[in-house]
């Protein structure tokens, strides 16, 4: 039901790309980062949402700063940074152990919750912006469902990958344990915590390796997160349109502007064809050189 021409626009497909990267990569933390909490540190349900709520102040300060930024720099800058911050984040939660405090995970939630708002107000810019008012619901879908499908595939990688580590480190730990104590510590960390407690103090052992597996898991998980958010600063900083040329690129609200040079519009912009707003061209232009 999506026109496939519609991602000819270099907004629109990087705004998409990385909208889908980084609701994969947010939503693989937020199911990797509560368990973490509540196995590791102990907290309840309700302790670990609030745990998350710093982050969430990051957002709601920061996004409305991107949304300005990007309409002075442009989304390549604005978004491709925000993306390598978060890269940047992920990375420093690699260095978790199961002694790690709190404050490392509170430092990168923060840092993950900077990069994270300054690439996302950019990127559903510069989809909505990619068409025209009467397709504005056509971008708004194309909007929800980047985030829909990130955040379910999120999940579903991250959480793969968080098993697969899990499970690879805790297999090496269960010789010799009751048939029925290794299959439910294989399971599942939760299910290995519950078994060890009923196991007095031969479930010590059991819970300090359940404890490497889980961060084994988690550096696993956690990393493809970290890729994630590269390859999207990448792709965006290579691909996304710069400030100037995401004034004159649309070619599906004008097709006429089609191989229209910029740097040549730029210099004599007396040449551009009416349907270009005079009001935009004063704004980019003043803001150009020559």
């Amino acid at each position: 039901m999506v026109d496939p021409r519609l991602f000819r626009h270099r907004g629109m497909a990087t705004g998409s790309a990385a909208i889908f990267l980084m609701f994969l990569a947010m939503f693989g933390f937020f199911f990797i980062g509560v368990q973490y909490l509540q196995l590791l540190h102990g907290y309840d349900a309700l302790g670990a949402a609030l745990a998350l709520l710093p982050m969430s102040v990051v957002f709601v300060v920061v996004s409305p700063v991107a949304a300005t930024l990007s309409q002075r720099l442009g989304q390549r800058v604005v978004s491709a940074t925000g993306l390598f911050i978060a890269a940047g984040g992920f990375a420093l939660f690699l260095t978790v152990r199961p002694g790690s405090s709190f404050w490392l995970f509170l430092a990168t939630s923060l840092v993950l919750g900077l990069g994270i708002a300054l690439a996302m107000t950019p990127a559903t810019n510069a989809i909505v912006a990619s068409l025209p008012p009467e397709k504005q619901g056509v971008a708004s879908a194309i909007n929800d469902l980047g985030r829909e499908l990130g955040s379910a595939f999120g999940v579903a990688i991250i959480g793969s990958a968080f098993n697969t580590g899990y499970r690879s480190s805790i297999d090496q730990h269960l010789a010799g344990l009751p048939t029925q104590v290794a299959d439910l510590a294989h399971q599942a960390p939760a299910t290995s915590y519950a078994v060890a407690a009923k196991l007095g103090r031969a479930g010590e052992l059991l819970v300090s390796h359940t404890n490497d597996a889980f961060i084994a898991g988690l550096h696993a998980a956690l990393a493809i997160s970290a890729a994630a958010m590269l390859l999207g600063a990448v792709y965006v900083a290579l691909r996304a349109p710069s400030r100037a040329e995401a004034t004159f690129e649309d070619v599906l609200d004008h097709p006429e502007l089609e191989g229209l040079d910029v740097d040549l519009v730029l210099g004599e912009h007396h040449l551009l064809p009416d349907v270009v707003s005079p009001a935009i061209l004063t704004v980019d232009i003043a803001d150009e050189p020559a």
